[in-house]
């Protein structure tokens, strides 16, 4: 298979694991679906990837039930507008780095309840904002569209996308990202939040999960927005935030892409995979011992 951002044939398997379920909001069956998780890195551009989930047969069926079935941001438990240090970030980064005196039309992918837009219109009263979001939830607090995604959706253009932590769900991020700019204005902006895996893997938190395919650092990002045709504005790239980026739909500008950290990602990878098979002897110890592991 080919790279999901720059075709390229070459990689290696990086990280694998046997039997992973697809998702804790699995419901209906009483069996949950598993999935035999391979990860890849692409020797040419760096981006880490699930290649599992472009050669099993059954995994978009089973991600389309996923989505459908997602409720982390149930209502009862999550009174709106939540108000937490990662939109916060987020809020911050975006006022610093756009002129909002010229942004009239946001549009919010998977936006969940509309939290996040909640606050941008708190902070921007002047600006139109939409959502669109194709989980079954009780409660929406924006204007939202429920649905996937789909350039062909909206007759109007936007001055700005937000894509907060949904393109590492996503196959074909280089065909997601030019529907975007579809639905863009000329100079448009878009603004895209994913985990930070170079982050996660220090962390030790857990990074291969089914649902995400795509496993970005800044490198790989600087690559996907050079296959994307779109110019880079700013990046954070931080420990202990997620990796934040704002583009424009404007003239490509250089960007610059190097596989100089390829040694260090692929060092972290070894050392989250020592971690993670310890945890798991850890556990088989106890269950043995008799204990029960509670989550």
């Amino acid at each position: 298979m080919k790279c999901p951002i720059c075709n390229h044939e070459r990689m290696n398997d990086v990280y694998s694991m046997e039997q992973v379920p697809y998702s804790v909001f699995w419901q209906d069956d009483k069996i949950i679906p598993t999935i035999d998780l391979v990860a890849s890195m692409c020797d040419t551009c760096t981006l880490l990837f699930q290649k599992s989930a472009y050669v099993s047969n059954e995994y978009d069926a089973v991600m389309q039930k996923v989505y459908n079935a997602y409720q982390i941001m149930d209502s009862s438990i999550r009174p709106f507008p939540i108000s937490e240090d990662s939109i916060g970030y987020a809020l911050k980064f975006l006022s610093d780095t756009v002129d909002f005196s010229h942004i009239i039309n946001v549009l919010e992918i998977g936006s969940n309840r509309g939290d996040f837009l909640y606050h941008l219109k708190f902070r921007f009263g002047h600006i139109n904002i939409i959502g669109i979001e194709p989980s079954n939830l009780d409660f929406v607090g924006v204007p939202t569209v429920r649905a996937f995604f789909s350039r062909n959706i909206f007759s109007n253009k936007f001055d700005l996308v937000i894509v907060r932590h949904v393109l590492e769900h996503i196959k074909h991020p280089v065909n997601f990202l030019n529907d975007i700019k579809a639905i863009l204005v000329e100079e448009g902006k878009l603004f895209i939040e994913v985990p930070n895996t170079r982050n996660d893997l220090m962390e030790k938190i857990e990074v291969f999960t089914p649902d995400h395919i795509c496993y970005f650092t800044a490198q790989s990002m600087n690559r996907l927005v050079e296959e994307s045709g779109m110019s880079l504005l700013a990046m954070r790239d931080e420990d202990g935030v997620p990796l934040m980026v704002i583009m424009s739909n404007a003239v490509t500008r250089e960007t610059h892409n190097s596989c100089d950290n390829c040694k260090e990602t692929r060092a972290l990878i070894g050392e989250y995979r020592k971690s993670m098979n310890d945890t798991v002897r850890s556990v088989k110890e106890l269950i043995d011992k008799g204990y029960r592991i509670i989550f």
